[in-house]
């Protein structure tokens, strides 16, 4: 994983910093993204072809244990997530 990788959030990440269950930052996710774009706001890790960087962050903790394809929140993303579940 390249240093910048490392400055992109995890649902899990997110999930645990808002003491929410799991599955709240996915959810906040599908209603916020509409118009986000991918590569710039998101990215995701498909289990056949990022399978290693999958399984380096499920090593590092970051990722729930029955993650099969993995999303990536840019930091302003995460930001816009993190504040909605602020709010409700």
């Amino acid at each position: 994983m390249s240093g910048s990788d490392r400055d992109w959030i995890t649902f899990r990440e997110l999930d645990q910093a808002c003491a929410r269950d799991k599955g709240s930052a996915f959810r906040a996710f599908k209603r916020l993204s509409a118009g986000w774009q991918e590569e710039r706001d998101f990215r995701v890790l498909k289990a056949g072809e990022d399978q290693e960087q999958i399984l380096m962050l499920k090593s590092a903790g970051r990722l729930y244990a029955g993650t099969v394809n993995a999303v990536l929140l840019s930091p302003a993303a995460a930001r816009e997530i993190r504040a909605a579940l602020d709010q409700s």
